[in-house]
């Protein structure tokens, strides 16, 4: 039982690696795995219920509300002041992923306070940092820089260069949304250039999908055309705020292009890596991949043979039991083909699935 406590804390404790490093699946396997074993109801496992329910909702998955019923019942029992705080903060997180902006405001300016009250710097600067951006997407500009730069003055965050990469990636937004597309621009950039510099694919995500908002309003709609194609795979957290961004980015650059020319670029975008996006954010010279043009262009036969079956909705059990291979190898080739596509979930994969059919029926059609 001591062992299994201790799975259960090494686990709550690497939501951090696994967000950032892409690994989300991966992340949820091992959660789910120590969850289901039964432990003992202890602080432990109510955080590890916490990180759950945090890595479904960046999942895009709708496990999350259980998880963060089952720890609230612990809450009830523990009277934990830090685990109630992280629980309003994922609480937030879910009104957020539901585009519920106010609500999400609301149990954020709450989680905030209760961290910050129990000491948890990490937590509540976290909050804050989500605070800002929920602000300013729902309207509130002018709290969201009072936010960004209550963050940047924190003697707290002086060295979270991390926390950081977010802040100046949400300031961008708000300087853009003020009339000053090329502050934040440099605002961009800056944060772009942190985040990438902790290989942070979550937070690099968000990077092209306000960078595509901002270079809109700073009269590049060449770029905002390609860096709202490169966000296509990212978009499973959050999935209506980002579409919303997404179709005012469109309003602002499409007139601005041919039909054709701003069709073209968007799939450009899609063929460009996550990386390439930033580069081109910073303004380095981009090396785009090759376009995705077929399912086996990028994957092997069985991997391919794995994606279809994601895109089915068939579990790792399902797909081990179909193709006759082991459940550990199915989790294998489905980790591979997250790397493979640089994508974060099981979701975007079974979109992207649907994508290339459609290009190969397309194609088959015009010959």
């Amino acid at each position: 039982p001591h062992l299994l406590q201790e799975a259960l804390r090494l686990a709550g404790a690497l939501w951090f690696y696994w967000i950032i490093t892409g690994r989300v699946a991966e992340g949820r396997a091992w959660l789910d795995r120590v969850i289901s074993a039964r432990p003992a109801p202890t602080r432990h496992l109510a955080f590890a219920q916490g990180a759950a329910a945090y890595l479904a909702i960046i999942d895009g998955a709708e496990e999350a509300e259980g998880f963060v019923r089952a720890a609230h019942q612990l809450e009830e029992e523990l009277a934990d002041p830090a685990l109630t705080g992280e629980l309003h903060y994922i609480e937030g997180l879910l009104e957020f992923h539901r585009a519920e902006l106010q609500r999400a405001a609301e149990r954020l300016g709450v989680a905030r306070e209760a961290l910050r009250a129990v000491g948890d710097v990490m937590g509540s600067s976290r909050s804050l940092c989500l605070l800002a951006l929920v602000c300013t997407l729902n309207g509130d500009a002018a709290a969201g820089a009072r936010y960004c730069s209550e963050f940047l003055d924190a003697p707290d965050t002086a060295g979270d260069n991390w926390g950081r990469g977010y802040i100046h990636v949400n300031l961008a937004l708000v300087r853009a949304l003020d009339g000053n597309p090329a502050a934040g621009l440099e605002e961009l950039r800056h944060g772009a250039r942190l985040l990438r510099r902790f290989d942070d694919r979550f937070g690099m995500a968000w990077a092209v999908h306000i960078g595509a908002f901002v270079f809109a309003l700073a009269g590049t709609p060449r770029t905002a055309a390609v860096l709202l194609g490169a966000g296509v795979p990212h978009r499973a957290s959050a999935r209506r705020v980002i579409d919303d961004l997404r179709s005012r980015v469109e309003g602002i650059a499409r007139p601005d292009l041919s039909e054709r020319s701003f069709d073209v670029l968007v799939q450009e975008g899609r063929a460009m890596g996550l990386q390439p996006a930033v580069d081109l954010i910073i303004g380095a010279a981009p090396e785009p991949d090759l376009p995705a043009v077929s399912g086996s262009g990028l994957l092997s036969r069985r991997e391919w043979e794995v994606a279809t079956l994601v895109a089915e909705g068939r579990s790792n059990r399902d797909i081990a039991a179909a193709l006759v291979i082991s459940q550990r190898t199915a989790e294998g080739h489905v980790q591979r083909i997250l790397g493979k596509l640089d994508f974060l979930s099981r979701t975007q994969i079974a979109t992207w699935v649907t994508e290339q059919r459609a290009v190969t029926r397309q194609g088959a059609d015009q010959r």
